[in-house]
């Protein structure tokens, strides 16, 4: 189901933020095991948890397969027209930029967390940058299914 947002500015409203049941168990497990993480880690263990309260959680058997979630294969675009990447979202302490896995407590893996593909989100930067990111494929872990943006939102 593509994004339906007209403007390719705008982020994504948090309701329409899906989870899955079993990535909810995986981040919250995340979550309380973050009370131990000092600095930018414990403040992204916090981001992540508001991000969770604004999302909609539904049983992984029912999260549509645009919907980016944990160990999935995602590719994104800086918008305005800036870089496209591919990545995997992953638990962060199996996070390896150099091998394109990264962390869901990263800026970028907090804002592809849930979004749909087409969907554009904000993601907050060292330093106070905000970066814009489209989806533009997600692929799940292993099992080949794929979602791609529309034609006209990529």
């Amino acid at each position: 189901m593509p994004n339906t947002n007209t403007n390719p500015g705008l982020q994504e409203p948090a309701q329409d933020l899906l989870v899955s049941a079993a990535d909810a168990e995986v981040l919250a497990s995340i979550v309380d095991g973050g009370r131990r993480l000092e600095g930018q880690e414990a403040e992204a263990a916090e981001a992540l948890v508001s991000m969770l309260m604004e999302a909609r959680m539904v049983p992984h058997e029912k999260l549509p397969p645009d919907r980016v979630a944990l160990n999935m294969r995602v590719t994104y675009r800086e918008e305005p027209a800036g870089a496209t990447r591919t990545v995997t979202l992953v638990h962060p302490r199996e996070a390896d930029p150099s091998k394109g896995c990264i962390s869901v407590l990263s800026p970028i893996g907090r804002a592809l967390l849930g979004r749909s593909t087409g969907a554009v989100s904000a993601a907050g930067m060292p330093g106070g940058r905000a970066l814009k990111v489209r989806v533009l494929e997600a692929q799940g872990a292993g099992d080949g299914s794929r979602a791609m943006a529309e034609p006209g939102e990529a």
